[in-house]
């Protein structure tokens, strides 16, 4: 594997030689995969002890739907565990049946158990330290396991549509920052772990993507990127 970390020769973060070096990781790490993201989670997750970080989604009807995310991963995985800082839906869902922790993910706190995978579904782009979050996962991780982590893809086309028609991107309030490739490997150093792969996708739902991908980068026609995070 190329080495990443640009410190240990540079005492600046604009060095050409670094620069080349990390794109031609990126380059080389960039998987694009037939069908969908949930197809590939299924995929990852059964069988497998997971940790499945920010469950609670906002509000009570995300957590009723019957294709609520940590229900599919409470279905495929061996054993589960669910956190999140919304006291009152953990409580509910404890007594829905599920193991769903009153934990923040950017704290020290310790479970005291390793998980196969660390699930970071739209979290990264939420909270006020990310590394802290990457950290978080890291210290929970076994030593062959793997975060997955997705977060909102800022050079996806309908958010440049959204910007002509109606001005400024609305994206969700709680949104504090935007993460890409580049961002990625400096997080994964910064946290002592390493960026495996980053995922896109040739399937699509939405009829955007579907018109415009045989015509598009794939960069631009998926919604999120998907990081691969694994212990060095």
């Amino acid at each position: 594997m190329l080495d990443l970390d640009w410190t240990k020769e540079e005492d600046t973060c604009f060095s050409k030689k670094y620069s080349d070096r990390i794109h031609e990781y990126l380059t080389n790490n960039r998987i694009i995969l037939k069908g969908d993201y949930e197809s590939y989670r299924n995929k990852e997750l059964t069988g497998k002890r997971v940790l499945d970080i920010g469950v609670c989604e906002h509000n009570l009807e995300h957590i009723s739907k019957p294709d609520w995310k940590h229900n599919k991963v409470k279905e495929l995985a061996s054993y589960s565990v669910g956190i999140d800082i919304d006291k009152k839906h953990v409580d509910i869902l404890n007594n829905r049946g599920y193991d769903i922790r009153l934990v923040d993910a950017t704290s020290n706190e310790d479970l005291g158990e390793k998980f196969d995978i660390v699930l970071i579904g739209d979290v990264l782009e939420h909270v006020d330290n990310p590394k802290r979050l990457l950290m978080f996962a890291k210290r929970h991780l076994t030593d062959n396991g793997k975060i997955i982590a997705t977060t909102p893809n800022p050079f996806f086309i309908y958010f440049f549509l959204m910007n002509f028609i109606k001005g400024p991107y609305r994206a969700l309030l709680e949104h504090t920052c935007w993460i890409t490739p580049t961002n990625a490997v400096e997080l994964a150093r910064r946290s002592g772990l390493k960026l495996h792969r980053y995922l896109f996708f040739k399937g699509s739902k939405y009829k955007l993507q579907t018109l415009l991908k045989k015509i598009l980068p794939v960069e631009s026609i998926n919604g999120y990127f998907v990081y691969e995070f694994t212990l060095k």
